[in-house]
């Protein structure tokens, strides 16, 4: 590739600033809506018919579309970080949620697998092992 042409792609690629939206086709709206405000915190920004749209806390919104043929994709629709993953892991054991067991990664640390109402899948990340060193924190902030 040109040299001036790939200086010219970073630089435009530095005013790119993050994710805004998630799209995910669910069967039912209101059940994706309830499901994900309880387990994930998400605040309804947006809803009518065939339509929502909910605010995650950490920035981005997921935009859920009513879809009666969802297809279920094998792997995660994205991945959240998360410091009391064994804390978190009990707690959506409690609200009924179907997840797998945690697994230790080695020095990718921790990671359990989440399936929603519909069967899409979330993998929850519990950092990379060895945090003294503030590597998970590097890694999240150079991806900012």
């Amino acid at each position: 590739m040109d040299q001036q042409l790939m200086t010219d792609q970073k630089k435009l690629l530095n005013d790119v600033v993050g994710v805004v939206s998630i799209y995910v086709r669910v069967s039912n709206i209101q059940r994706s809506v309830d499901w994900y405000s309880l387990n994930l915190g998400c605040e309804v920004k947006q809803q009518n018919d065939g339509y929502a749209s909910v605010h995650l806390p950490w920035g981005a919104t997921l935009d859920f579309w009513q879809d009666d043929n969802v297809v279920i994709q094998e792997y995660p629709i994205f991945c959240i970080y998360i410091k009391e993953i064994n804390q978190y892991h009990k707690r959506l054991l409690m609200n009924g949620v179907s997840l797998t067991e945690i697994d230790d990664q080695g020095d990718c640390g921790y990671v359990f697998k989440v399936f929603d109402p519909d069967g899409h899948v979330l993998d929850v990340w519990s950092g990379y092992k060895g945090e003294g060193t503030g590597v998970t924190e590097k890694f999240l902030s150079r991806n900012k």
